[in-house]
């Protein structure tokens, strides 16, 4: 089940994304860059390639706090995003 959540946090930065840089690019970003947006993610939580987030993965103390360290520093990077977006929506 937690991979499952995982894999839909995926498609939800995928999206985000897309509408952030369309708004910006007036395109669609290409599914490789959502791609390489996934993979940073991935990348911040320390995840290695293929390695899945699974219940046992969860409970691990320490992937707990990567965890944490993940959303606190993607919450910054999302309002800093969402705010340049505003401005250039106002500057359009």
């Amino acid at each position: 089940m937690v991979d499952h959540i995982g894999k839909q946090l995926e498609t939800a930065f995928s999206n985000m994304l897309t509408l952030l840089f369309a708004g910006r690019l007036k395109k669609s970003v290409s599914l490789a860059g959502a791609k390489a947006e996934v993979a940073l993610q991935r990348g911040l939580l320390g995840l290695e390639e293929g390695e899945r987030v699974d219940d046992d993965w969860v409970e691990d103390p320490a992937n707990r706090g990567r965890l944490l360290r993940h959303a606190v520093h993607t919450t910054r990077e999302m309002e800093a995003a969402m705010a340049a977006w505003q401005l250039d929506m106002v500057a359009a």
